[in-house]
């Protein structure tokens, strides 16, 4: 089936899912690779990988979260690990499922950059956002410490940095600012939305 596949990316607590959401709302099909994850991290296959690769993260049959984020957000080689072991996955099963889709289909992909899947899409929104404000989400959504909120970002892509220009120099790029109310935000996306080839 023909389609065109759009990434929506950002750092953490830029407000990809709210941007999803929206999309979904105006009728669009729309794929989470958070979501996909969180089916994979309930699987017998994927259990027994990370118990090999990280033994203290899976107690009584179940991976343990925050102990596998204290783990991979302390120490960048055992992120690379878990990544090697968990992107492949969940970008073979997003593939599928964008494959049995027609038209303009979007994907929520927090780690395009860092895992080198920006490739795979035929246009990127890229989301923006304030680090105050993204701060202040990522607390308020994952109850964590303003420290441990800063080391979450500082691990992600840096969307402001020359290597982001030279990534994006041939690519279909863009940047949707989420820095001011929602109405303001939706009306932004509309107007992507209403340019989309």
């Amino acid at each position: 089936m023909m389609n065109k596949r759009i990434a929506i990316t950002g750092g953490i607590g830029s407000g990809k899912s709210i941007v999803g959401e929206y999309l979904k709302k105006k009728g669009f099909t729309v794929f989470s690779c958070d979501k996909i994850y969180a089916e994979l991290i309930t699987t017998e296959n994927y259990i027994q990988a990370i118990k090999q690769a990280f033994p203290t993260a899976v107690a009584d049959g179940r991976v343990d979260k925050s102990v596998l984020s204290n783990i991979i957000f302390s120490d960048i080689t055992e992120r690379e690990k878990l990544n090697q072991i968990a992107h492949p996955l969940i970008m073979q099963s997003l593939d599928e499922q964008m494959r049995a889709c027609e038209g303009v289909v979007f994907a929520e992909v927090p780690l395009l950059f860092e895992g080198g899947f920006e490739g795979l899409f035929d246009e990127i929104i890229v989301i923006k956002r304030n680090l105050t404000d993204r701060i202040v989400a990522i607390c308020q959504r994952d109850g964590l410490q303003e420290d441990k909120a800063r080391l979450r970002i500082q691990s992600q892509f840096d969307y402001d940095s020359r290597a982001f220009i030279e990534r994006t120099k041939d690519l279909s790029v863009y940047i949707l600012n989420n820095d001011a109310p929602l109405e303001t935000l939706f009306k932004r996306i509309d107007a992507y939305v209403a340019n989309i080839k």
